[in-house]
């Protein structure tokens, strides 16, 4: 039952977020191997920002919304640093939602090490 309980709130926070892009304006920002610039941070209150953070091997994606930050998986451990960077160059300290789609090393990676440099408030896993 609990299993069930958890995945029904990871399709309710998948679905709450592409609801929000369909209803909402969208940005997507790919990285291309460049950190954002502080200078040029944006307010997410009435926008959606989606970032490709480039980890090789796997997945690492950021949604900015309504000043919400959620990450979804974390890529493999040796690209911890370069998402490190990235997230903090946007002056992030917190991770609203930290979603880890499956536990392969290429998407769970560095998830400790996001854990550990980030403020995180709801964390969705498999089990």
């Amino acid at each position: 039952m609990k299993s069930l309980k958890n995945t029904l709130k990871i399709i309710f926070v998948v679905f709450f977020i592409f609801s929000t892009v369909l209803l909402s304006s969208c940005t997507i920002k790919n990285n291309e191997n460049q950190f954002p610039s502080k200078k040029h941070l944006v307010d997410t209150s009435n926008k959606i920002l989606v970032h490709y953070i480039d980890v090789g091997q796997g997945d690492c994606i950021l949604i900015q919304v309504n000043n919400k930050n959620f990450l979804i998986d974390s890529g493999t451990k040796d690209s911890h640093s370069k998402i490190i960077n990235y997230i903090h160059n946007l002056n992030i300290k917190t991770i609203d939602y930290f979603l880890i789609t499956h536990p392969h090393e290429d998407h769970i990676g560095s998830a400790n090490y996001i854990i550990d440099k980030f403020e995180i408030g709801k964390f969705y896993s498999p089990k």
